[in-house]
């Protein structure tokens, strides 16, 4: 390697401008590697960030969920109740109605 930058005693400037412009590519493909590296860091931590606020979302929704359910059940337990006393009601005064 030595002797290809080095022709006959005197620098080759051929191979020193090849090996600049090597260099040069190796340092832009270094540059880019670090802007996609830290690109991909700024996605993780925005993909981290909405998916702890989807998890948060979520767990609202079924507390949400669950508290509505409860609530439906005790309003059928309650419109069941009435049904049954309404009923009872009707065939009580069904039953005291005179025989014809």
């Amino acid at each position: 390697a030595k002797d290809a930058v080095y022709g006959e005693g005197s620098l080759n400037i051929g191979s020193y401008t090849d090996l600049k412009h090597c260099v040069g590519e190796l340092k832009d493909l270094t540059d880019d590697a670090f802007g996609e590296r830290e690109d991909s860091q700024a996605y993780n931590r925005r993909y981290q960030r909405e998916a702890i606020r989807n998890f948060r979302h979520v767990k609202r929704l079924q507390r949400k969920g669950s508290q509505l359910q409860l609530q439906f059940q005790i309003e059928n337990n309650v419109a069941r109740t009435d049904l049954d006393n309404i009923l009872k009601s009707i065939s009580h005064m069904v039953s005291e109605l005179p025989e014809v």
